[in-house]
């Protein structure tokens, strides 16, 4: 078993535990009737059964992504983006105009160029 594995599965656990906790705490506060704990207790196991494949679900594809190599960064825009701009879900890793035009060749102005900028055709 991977770290990455064992560490959804842990955290799946835990968050298992919270929302079946989360879930049956009415218990402690009422006493219904046979009928109503089964049920009580039935939506708690399945809430938590969510609970808990949606945190080893989650975890695993964060892993994943993290391992498939691709980093943000100011040479490798996230996919989509041309070079410079800044990602709304990686603005850590933005590239600031002050940086950008820094590692830019400076250019100076020169004459117009092109058909009507003062150059004959």
């Amino acid at each position: 078993m991977t770290v990455e594995i064992g560490s959804a599965l842990l955290t799946g656990a835990f968050v298992a535990a919270l929302v079946f906790g989360a879930v049956v705490s009415p218990l402690l506060f009422t006493h219904p009737d046979r009928t109503g704990t089964g049920g009580i207790l039935a939506a708690a196991g399945s809430a938590a059964g969510t609970a808990f494949v949606w945190r080893v679900v989650r975890v695993l594809r964060r892993f994943a992504g993290r391992r498939s190599g691709w980093r943000p960064g100011p040479r490798t825009p996230a996919p989509g983006l041309r070079s410079g701009q800044v990602s709304a879900r990686n603005p850590r890793w933005a590239v600031t105009r002050a940086t950008r035009d820094a590692r830019a060749p400076t250019r100076t102005p020169g004459p117009p160029v092109g058909p009507g900028r003062g150059r004959p055709v």
